[in-house]
């Protein structure tokens, strides 16, 4: 009798507790593989750093063509960190979900086995 309480300690405190340890590492782990506090902070940086400069002032086709090239590389460079900052939060998302869900099977999971049990031994007689 006392490993039944011991499993029930065990199952509804020091368990749950350990898998939130593991869900806040892959918490961290998602936001630093999509680098989503970097991308955020640099949001409107040009794309690795292409730029175009050096044209004299007096040089209004090279002024200007370094312009719309600055301005494609921001924009460029927006397009693709916003793509993997909405990436980098549907996984998180989807792990939320998922802990949800692992946290309402796990708290359930003791009632269900006796429950299957039950069934089966009535289809059983």
């Amino acid at each position: 009798m006392p490993f039944i309480i011991d499993y029930f300690y065990w199952h509804y405190t020091s368990a749950p507790m350990e898998a939130f340890h593991i869900w806040r590492n892959l918490v961290w782990f998602i936001v630093e593989l999509f680098s989503i506090t970097q991308l955020t902070k640099a949001f409107f940086s040009p794309w690795k750093r292409m730029t175009e400069e050096g044209h004299k002032a007096w040089d209004i086709e090279g002024w200007a063509s370094d312009m719309i090239v600055n301005l494609i590389s921001r924009l460029l460079g927006a397009t693709l960190r916003s793509t993997f900052i909405i990436i980098g939060i549907v996984s998180l998302i989807i792990l939320m979900v998922g802990i949800v869900v692992f946290y309402i099977f796990w708290m359930l999971s003791p009632a269900i086995v006796v429950l299957s049990f039950s069934y089966g031994f009535f289809l059983i007689f």
